[in-house]
C-alpha cells in the first residue's frame, strides 16, 4: 500500500450524479464507443519452436500499471473514390476484409475538396491552382468510381463504420451570392442522405481536407479565420439534420503554420478560439517524412518518425489548453491519414516496422482514431505506393497484399483491448505491451536495428502460463529489398535480375527483387509459433534484425490480481476524479473503502469529488490484494455549506482573501464577491467560487538547513542540472544554494531543454559561506522545459541532503526533475525556489453544495412533530418491507407528503388508500419524509431510515 504525507482535506458533501450534472461533463468523447472488451481468439495448430538463451535484451511488461484503452478506431483505413467499383469476390476485397479494418474514410484526401456527392456540378467557379473550372471537380456518381451510394455497401461489406469527408473548398471557390451558406447546406443534405434517407448511420465527418494547404481546392481564397468561421456553419446545419453525428475541425500537426507562407501561419492559433464550442475532435494528418527525395531517407529516420506522435499530442494538447480555455485532452485526436512517405520502401519490410511503430505510439498517446492512407493508391516506379493492396505493380498481382495489410491483420489478433507500460533495456528494441479482458497479456517487440537480438520478456510478477504464441514479419537485408517473410514463409514469386516484368507498369527486376516481391499471400493460414516456457520464469525469443514479433501469453489461472491506484492526486483542473484499480471486472470482486473504513464502492473504478484516503481490495484466485491512494485538494476550502432543513446557509472560506462567487460554473457575471456568502435555499443548490487576486507568490523548498552536507569536485557532473518543467507562465524570483567558502562566484545557466541552447547565464561573486538566497526574475514560458545548471569553482558550492525535502513539484506550476536519479527529490543544488504569478490561472472554479441534509450527523435531533405530539405517527421505522404506514388525525387528502435523500434530491409519493407509502424501489439510506399542507406550509417532518 502506498504511503504518503496527508495534505490538509476538504470534505465535500455531494455525489458524483449531482457533480456530473452542474458542471456540465461530457458523457462520452468521440470514438469512445470505440473502447471495446477484447477476448484474445486461440489460433489452433501451431509450430513449435524451442525456446532461445543467452538473452541480450531485457523488455518489461508491467500488467499493473495500464495507461490507455485501445480503441477499436485506431485501425483504419481510407477509402477513396478512385477505387472503383465494389467486387467482393476479387483478391483486394478479401484482403481488405481479412484486415479487420474498423473506420473508412471517403471519398479520399484531396479529392474531398472538390467532390460533389449527388453529381450536381455548381454551374461556375472561382479558379485557382487546383479549381482550374468547373471540368476539374469530381462527380460522386461516376460510374467507373466507388460512388456515393457504393461507400455504405463497402462498409457493409468489411464491416467498418465510415467516417466522411465534406467538401468545404466549395464554401471558398463558390460564386453563389453566399456560398458558405450554399455549401454548408450541401453538407447537410448529405448528412441527410446517408443517415435519414439510405440509414447508413454515418456518424463521423469532416469538415474539409488539409485546408491550411496551398493543393486544396479554395485556398487561395480564404484564411484561417474564413476557415474557422465557415466551420460554425457546417457544424450547426449538419447537427441539425442529424444531431447523433460527431464533427471533426481540420488543425496543422505542428506549431506555426506551414513553410513561410503568411496565410497558412498561426492555423490553429487563430482556428481553435473561433470553432471551440463548434466541434467534436480534432483532424491531424501525420507523414513524418518529407515530400522530396523520398528515397534518401535513412532507415534509421524512418524509424525515429514514431516520436513525431508524441511531439504532435504535445502541441495540441498545449494549443487547446491556450486557445480554447479547455483540459488539453477535451477534443479526441483523429489522425485521419498517416503514412511513412518513404518512396520504394513503402513497399518493403521498412513500412510493416514503421506501420506497427506509428499505430503502437498513437496507441500509447490515447489518440481516439487513426486511418493510414490508403486502400488502394496505385503504384509508382521511383515513389513506391501508399496501397494496403498492390495495383498495376510489375512484380504483383492486383490486390495482393502489401506491407502494411500485414500488420492490420497481425495486430487485430494479438494486440488487446489496454495498452500498458512497458520498457526497454535496449534502444535497437521497441516493446507495446496490452493486455486482454479475457486475461491475456500481448507484446509487439520491434527490432529497429541491423543487428539480430535474443530478447527476454519479464511481465513483472504476472504469472505466465506455460506456451506463449507468435508471429514475425522480417525481410531480406536491405530496406529497399520488397521481400517479406512471414514465420519464415515468403512470397511465392521470384524474379531474375535483368529481366523487365510487366503489369500494367513495367520495371527491369534487380537484387531487390530477386528473392520475391512482397509477402505470402497466404498470410491466414500461417501457424502461429508457439514456445513453452517450461521452468523459466520469463520468455526467451529471437527477434531478428528489422523486424516486429507479435505475441500472446496467457497467464496462469492462480495468479493475484494487483491494483494499481497510482500516484496520489489533488482536485485542481477537475473537481471530480476517477480513481481505477487498472484491473478488469472479470473474477475479481472489488471493495472501495474510505478513511472512516466504510464501504463505498464494489465496482473495478469509483468516481470520488472529495478529499480523503481511499483504498481498494482486490479478491482473485483467494488472494486479496489492496492499494491505497490520498487525495487533496489544491480547491478553495469552504465550510458552513450544510443545514438540516430549508432556510438560510452561510458559506465562509477558510482562506483570507477576495472570491468572486458565481451561479455558473463558466462565464456569467459574479453574483457577490467576498470571503463569506449568505444566501435563503429551498433545496439542495450549488454555487461556484473563484479567487479574485491578480498576483500570487508562491515558495518550494526548505527555508533551513537540517540535512546532511556533502562537498563535491565534480562540476561537471549531472548533480547540478535539473529539468523545470513549467505549466503555466511564471516568474522565478530567486533560489537558494549552500555555499562551502567565503568569496565564492557562482554561475547559473538556463538551456532550453536539449540542455545546449543557452537561454541566459546569472553570475553572483563573492558569495558568503552559509546558505545564500540568489536572485533570478526570470520569466519561464508555460508548456516549456528548461535545463537549470549550476556551476562554481571546485567545492564551492555543496549538496545539501534530506531526506524529509518537500515534494519536487507544485501542481499546476512548475515541477523538478534532476538528471541524476537518486537526487530527483532533493532539487539537486537547488533550493527555496521563488515563485511569482501576475493573473494566475485558478484551478477550477470550485463547486460549493449548499446542502439540505437532515441525515448529517449535526441534525440527528431531527425528527420533530410540528403540530403536536401524537398527530402524525409512522412506522415502522426502520423500514424494512418496502412499506411506511404514516397515521395521522388530520385529512391526508389535503397534504403532499415527500421523501428526500441525504443530498436533498426529492421522490415524490402519492399517499394511497391503503394507507402507506410504497419505497420498495429506494434504495438503503437515510431519508427525511415530511409534510406539506396545501398552502405549502410544513406540518411534520422526521428522519426515515430504509432498509433492504
Amino acid at each position: 500500500m502506498k504511503k504518503s504525507t496527508v495534505l490538509p482535506l476538504k470534505l465535500f458533501l455531494s455525489i458524483s450524479f449531482l457533480l456530473v450534472l452542474s458542471l456540465g461533463i461530457k458523457a462520452q468523447k468521440a470514438f469512445d464507443e470505440y473502447i471495446q472488451s477484447k477476448s484474445y481468439t486461440d489460433q489452433g495448430v501451431y509450430t513449435d519452436v524451442p525456446s532461445a538463451s543467452n538473452a541480450d535484451v531485457q523488455v518489461n511488461l508491467f500488467t499493473n500499471s495500464p495507461k490507455y484503452p485501445v480503441r477499436k478506431s485506431l485501425f483504419g483505413q481510407n477509402s477513396v473514390a478512385w477505387q472503383g467499383n465494389i467486387d467482393e469476390t476479387s483478391t483486394k476485397y478479401v484482403n481488405y476484409k481479412n484486415a479487420n479494418y474498423s473506420l473508412l474514410r471517403y471519398p479520399g484526401g484531396n479529392w474531398s475538396n472538390q467532390f460533389f456527392w449527388n453529381g450536381n456540378l455548381p454551374s461556375s467557379v472561382l479558379t485557382d491552382d487546383v479549381v482550374t473550372g468547373v471540368s476539374s471537380l469530381k462527380r460522386g456518381t461516376d460510374p467507373w468510381m466507388l460512388e456515393t451510394d457504393e461507400f455504405p455497401d463497402l462498409l457493409n461489406f468489411i464491416g467498418a463504420d465510415g467516417i466522411v469527408c465534406v467538401n468545404l473548398g466549395w464554401a471558398f471557390y463558390g460564386t453563389d451570392v453566399d456560398p458558405v451558406a450554399t455549401a454548408s447546406q450541401y453538407a447537410a443534405d448529405w448528412v441527410d442522405y446517408y443517415n435519414n434517407n439510405l440509414g447508413a448511420e454515418i456518424k463521423y465527418w469532416e469538415l474539409g481536407n488539409e485546408n491550411y494547404g496551398s493543393w486544396q481546392a479554395g485556398y487561395s481564397h480564404a484564411n484561417p479565420v474564413i476557415y474557422a468561421n465557415a466551420c460554425i456553419e457546417f457544424y450547426t446545419k449538419m447537427k441539425a439534420v442529424d444531431p447523433t453525428i460527431e464533427i471533426g475541425v481540420v488543425l496543422y500537426e505542428g506549431a506555426g503554420g506551414l513553410y513561410n507562407d503568411p496565410e497558412g501561419k498561426d492555423w490553429n492559433e487563430q482556428v481553435l478560439p473561433i470553432v471551440k464550442d463548434h466541434m467534436d475532435f480534432i483532424i491531424l494528418h501525420q507523414y513524418p517524412h518529407p515530400e522530396s527525395n523520398r528515397n534518401d531517407i535513412t532507415e534509421d529516420k524512418i524509424y525515429e518518425a514514431r516520436g513525431s506522435i508524441a511531439e504532435v499530442v504535445e502541441i495540441i494538447e498545449s494549443q487547446v489548453e491556450t486557445y480554447t480555455g479547455k483540459a488539453k485532452d477535451y477534443y479526441p485526436i483523429a489522425v485521419t491519414e498517416y503514412n511513412s512517405r518513404t518512396g520504394v520502401r513503402e513497399l518493403s519490410r521498412s513500412n510493416s516496422l514503421f506501420t506497427a511503430l506509428f499505430l503502437g505510439e498513437m496507441a500509447d498517446h490515447n489518440i481516439g482514431s487513426a486511418m493510414q492512407w490508403s486502400l488502394d493508391n496505385g503504384y509508382d516506379d521511383e515513389n513506391g505506393g501508399h496501397g494496403a493492396v498492390a495495383k498495376n505493380d510489375p512484380y504483383m498481382l492486383n490486390g495482393d497484399a502489401n506491407s502494411s495489410l500485414y500488420v492490420h491483420y497481425f495486430m487485430n489478433k494479438y494486440f488487446g483491448d489496454t495498452i500498458i507500460s512497458s520498457s526497454s533495456s535496449s534502444s535497437d528494441v521497441v516493446v507495446y505491451g496490452t493486455t486482454f479482458s479475457s486475461g491475456e497479456i500481448g507484446a509487439m517487440i520491434v527490432n529497429i536495428s541491423a543487428n539480430d537480438h535474443v530478447v527476454e520478456l519479464d511481465a513483472n510478477g504476472t504469472v505466465l502460463s506455460d506456451r506463449y504464441y507468435y508471429h514475425q514479419i522480417k525481410g531480406d537485408e536491405s530496406d529497399f529489398d520488397r521481400t517479406l517473410y512471414v514465420n519464415g514463409v515468403g512470397p511465392s514469386n521470384s524474379y531474375t535480375v535483368g529481366v523487365e516484368y510487366c503489369n500494367t507498369n513495367c520495371a527491369t527486376a534487380t537484387e531487390y527483387e530477386e528473392n520475391g516481391v512482397g509477402g505470402p499471400q497466404n498470410y491466414t493460414s500461417i501457424a502461429p509459433f508457439s514456445t513453452e516456457i517450461g521452468s523459466d520464469i520469463n520468455a526467451i525469443f529471437n527477434a531478428p534484425a528489422h523486424s516486429v514479433t507479435f505475441m500472446v501469453f496467457k497467464t496462469s489461472s492462480d495468479q493475484c490480481a494487483i491494483p494499481d491506484l497510482g500516484g496520489n492526486q489533488s482536485f485542481c483542473s477537475a473537481a471530480s476524479i476517477e480513481l481505477d484499480s487498472k484491473l478488469s471486472l472479470s473474477n475479481k470482486s472489488f471493495e472501495w473503502r474510505n478513511e472512516n473504513d466504510e464501504l463505498i464502492g464494489v465496482s473495478n473504478k469509483l468516481m470520488v469529488n472529495k478529499p480523503g484516503t481511499y483504498t481498494v481490495w482486490v479478491d482473485s484466485n483467494s488472494c486479496i490484494v489492496g492499494d491505497e491512494i490520498i487525495i487533496a485538494s489544491d480547491l478553495i476550502d469552504v465550510t458552513h455549506d450544510t443545514i438540516c432543513e430549508e432556510g438560510t446557509v452561510d458559506l465562509l472560506v477558510n482562506d483570507a482573501g477576495s472570491y468572486n462567487w458565481f451561479a455558473e460554473n463558466s462565464g456569467g457575471s459574479a453574483i457577490h464577491n467576498g470571503s463569506t456568502y449568505t444566501t435563503s435555499i429551498l433545496e439542495t443548490d450549488t454555487f461556484y467560487i473563484e479567487n479574485a487576486n491578480t498576483t500570487l507568490d508562491l515558495d518550494l523548498g526548505k527555508s533551513s538547513q537540517d540535512g546532511s552536507i556533502l562537498s563535491f569536485s565534480d562540476y561537471t557532473s549531472l548533480w547540478k542540472q535539473i529539468n523545470v518543467s513549467v505549466e503555466q507562465d511564471l516568474t522565478l524570483e530567486s533560489f537558494s544554494v549552500f555555499v562551502n567558502t567565503n568569496s565564492s562566484n557562482v554561475q547559473l545557466n538556463i538551456y532550453e531543454s536539449d540542455g545546449t541552447t543557452l537561454v541566459q547565464s546569472y553570475n553572483y561573486n563573492g558569495l558568503a559561506s552559509g546558505k545564500q538566497t540568489l536572485s533570478i526574475n526570470k520569466l519561464l514560458t508555460g508548456g516549456n522545459t528548461y535545463v537549470m545548471d549550476l556551476e562554481g569553482a571546485d567545492a564551492n558550492v555543496v549538496d545539501w541532503q534530506d531526506d524529509n525535502i518537500s515534494n519536487n513539484s507544485l501542481n499546476g506550476y512548475l515541477s523538478f526533475v534532476n538528471f541524476a536519479g537518486w537526487a530527483s527529490a532533493k532539487y539537486g543544488f537547488f533550493y527555496d525556489w521563488k515563485i511569482s504569478i501576475d493573473n494566475p490561472s485558478p484551478c477550477v472554479r470550485t463547486p460549493v453544495y449548499a446542502v439540505i441534509d437532515a441525515a448529517n450527523m449535526a441534525c440527528l435531533s431531527v425528527g420533530r412533530d410540528k403540530v403536536g405530539n401524537g398527530l402524525v405517527q409512522i412506522y415502522p421505522n426502520p423500514v424494512t418491507n418496502g412499506k411506511l404506514y404514516l397515521k395521522s388525525d388530520i385529512d391526508m387528502n389535503q397534504h403532499k407528503v415527500k421523501v428526500t435523500d441525504v443530498t436533498g434530491r426529492i421522490v415524490e409519493l402519492d399517499f394511497g388508500l391503503n394507507g402507506y407509502l410504497d419505497v420498495s424501489a429506494m434504495v438503503s439510506g437515510m431519508y427525511i419524509l415530511s409534510v406539506k399542507d396545501k398552502n405549502d406550509n410544513l406540518v411534520y417532518s422526521s428522519k426515515v431510515m430504509i432498509e433492504k
